[in-house]
C-alpha cells in the first residue's frame, strides 16, 4: 500500500499519517505532532522532541524511526530503543528515572511493544 503523509506547518516538516484532525495533532507546548490515540494521556513537556533520543542518540525531531513516549514523563526516545530497555529488564525512562509505562493501567510493557501510536517524520 501507499504510505500516506501530511504537512505540519506548524513542524515545518512532513510526517506519515492521514493528517492533523485525523490521525494526529500538532501539541503547542511539545512543538511536534503526535497520534490522535495518545491525545486523551498526552504530557506536555516543552520541546519535547527537540533532544536527542537518550539511548542511541538521535536527533527525535527529525528521525523517521516511530516514538515512544513515557506514559508518566512524557519523554520520547524511539521505539526499537525502547523495545531494548524493556527487554533488558526495566522500565524506567532513561531520562529521568521515572516509570515508561504506568504499573497502574498497563501492568506490562509487552502489548505497548507489539504497535507504535507515535508519529514517524519523513527525511
Amino acid at each position: 500500500g501507499q504510505t500516506e503523509v501530511y504537512h505540519c506547518d506548524k513542524c515545518r516538516v512532513c510526517r506519515v499519517g492521514k493528517g492533523l484532525g485525523i490521525s494526529h495533532f500538532h501539541c503547542d507546548k511539545c512543538d511536534a505532532c503526535y497520534s490522535l490515540a495518545s491525545k486523551p494521556t498526552h504530557r506536555c513537556v516543552e520541546r519535547a522532541l527537540q533532544s536527542n533520543c537518550p539511548v542511541c542518540l538521535q536527533l527525535l525531531f527529525t528521525s523517521a524511526e516511530p516514538l515512544f513516549v513515557g506514559q508518566l514523563c512524557g519523554h520520547a526516545l524511539h521505539f526499537s530503543c525502547c523495545k531494548k530497555i524493556f527487554q533488558a529488564g526495566t522500565i524506567k525512562c532513561p531520562t529521568c528515572g521515572k516509570p515508561l509505562v504506568d504499573p497502574a493501567r498497563q501492568p506490562t510493557p509487552w502489548p505497548l511493544l507489539r504497535f507504535s501510536r507515535w508519529s514517524k517524520v519523513l527525511l
